[in-house]
């Protein structure tokens, strides 16, 4: 098993002591079974968040007609300090699965507005916290993209897995540590997922 990685089985005994301690401090994770038996971990929660507001130009038709049409530049999409926001309700769903092939855990998520829409990709990279916008940037298209959900068959953005490995791999792995719950530590902010302290306590 290559440094920092982790295997299937050892990623299930860290859901299930993640899944103790959330039940202790009542932090809603659950774990989730598929009609084929497969395992993830999810977490439901609203947050407020600041989003782009949308920004229209002008196209003329004719001399009489004017009509307003949505910017879809993608160039422009990363959030920049000058582009008005608003701050809106936003609810997630994020879901923890085990991916083979990098032998690490995946982040998938969905967020919605208040009125029940996804939000979109330019949407999603808007409310990455500002000291990660940089990075955004310069891997937009591998840092946050979206997949089809590998149990559920459904599009569902995701954390791509691809440095997991390295960076656990920099995480001291001492007695009693939960992978899961470092890594999530570690990649949650990105995503607006918070951990509390209270799950490096010891149950």
């Amino acid at each position: 098993m290559a440094a920092g990685s982790i295997s299937e089985k050892k990623f299930a005994e860290c859901a299930i002591h993640l899944l103790e301690k959330s039940a202790h401090q009542k932090d809603h994770w659950t774990g989730e079974k598929s009609s084929s038996g497969e395992v993830y971990l999810q977490k439901r929660c609203t947050i407020p968040c600041q989003l782009p507001m949308p920004t229209t130009r002008e196209r003329t038709l004719s001399d009489s007609q004017n009509i307003k049409e949505p910017v879809e530049d993608l160039d422009e999409a990363v959030v920049q300090d000058n582009v008005s926001t608003s701050t809106s309700m936003v609810t997630f769903v994020y879901h923890v699965v085990y991916n083979a092939s990098y032998a690490v855990p995946v982040l998938y998520f969905n967020a919605y507005k208040p009125d029940g829409q996804l939000l979109s990709l330019e949407e999603v990279w808007a409310i990455v916290p500002q000291h990660y916008q940089d990075r955004l940037r310069e891997e937009r298209w591998t840092f946050i993209t979206q997949q089809e959900h590998p149990i559920l068959g459904r599009p569902f953005y995701q954390l791509h897995p691809c440095h997991t490995s390295t960076l656990m791999s920099q995480i001291p792995d001492t007695p009693g540590s939960n992978y899961l719950i470092s890594w999530m530590s570690a990649v949650g902010p990105v995503l607006r997922l918070e951990m509390s302290m209270r799950y490096g306590e010891i149950i």
